[in-house]
């Protein structure tokens, strides 16, 4: 029995070491978690039931979440200022379509 726990000791030591050597450094940005941070700042969400708080919202998230997670690593109190740039949508048709878009503009 005892040498089967130093057995299990022995490889789960190897399996920890291994990860450790695979693990990135504290630089490494992990383009996998990154959010793409727009150019130009605008940011813009459609609600498809024409609720415009929603598109708002959506688009306010979207903001938020590229810009306080630069490259993978989370900013926990991240705070901007921002601009609405646009309200359209679109009202009726034979499909009964009332859809919202909101557009913003993050300035810094």
């Amino acid at each position: 029995m005892p040498a089967r726990r130093t057995a299990l000791v022995a490889a789960l030591v190897a399996l920890a070491l291994a990860a450790a050597v695979a693990l990135p450094g504290p630089g490494f940005q992990d383009e996998r978690n990154a959010r793409p941070v727009s150019p130009d700042g605008i940011y813009s969400a459609t609600d498809l039931d024409g609720n415009l708080q929603k598109a708002l919202d959506a688009s306010l998230a979207k903001a938020m979440e590229a810009l306080s997670n630069p490259g993978g690593q989370t900013i926990s109190d991240y705070r901007f200022d921002w601009q609405l740039l646009s309200v359209s949508g679109t009202r009726g048709g034979i499909t009964g379509k009332r859809d919202v878009t909101v557009r913003i503009q993050v300035v810094r």
